[in-house]
């Protein structure tokens, strides 16, 4: 009993620091959440990715485009709004990233 208790304040533990992840955020149709922590690959190119966490207001602080609200997205639904954003404040002519969960 007492060994089983130890396991789940470990797991606990890991969870929390976010060295185990949660199945609901694996999910690639799971939305983002204020507190998570997502990478910004621009252009796919290696080295160049950037972390982000989302504030409790559920905006990341991005470079030219301030705070863009990321809460409520999908990744794809993520990448294709700061895409589009990029784009619209004429940053960019075509833009491609990549957003992920932080490993």
């Amino acid at each position: 009993m007492y060994f089983q208790f130890q396991i789940g304040i470990l797991y606990v533990s890991l969870l929390l620091c976010g060295c185990v992840s949660n199945p609901r955020k694996t999910a690639t149709s799971a939305r983002l959440v204020p507190g998570d922590c997502v990478v910004i690959d621009a252009a796919h190119r290696t080295g160049r990715e950037k972390r982000y966490e989302i504030d409790s207001a559920g905006d990341i602080s991005m470079p030219f485009l301030g705070k863009v609200r990321l809460a409520g997205l999908t990744l794809a639904q993520a990448e294709e709004r700061l895409e589009k954003e990029y784009v619209r404040r004429g940053f960019f002519r075509d833009v491609d990233l990549v957003v992920l969960r932080c490993p």
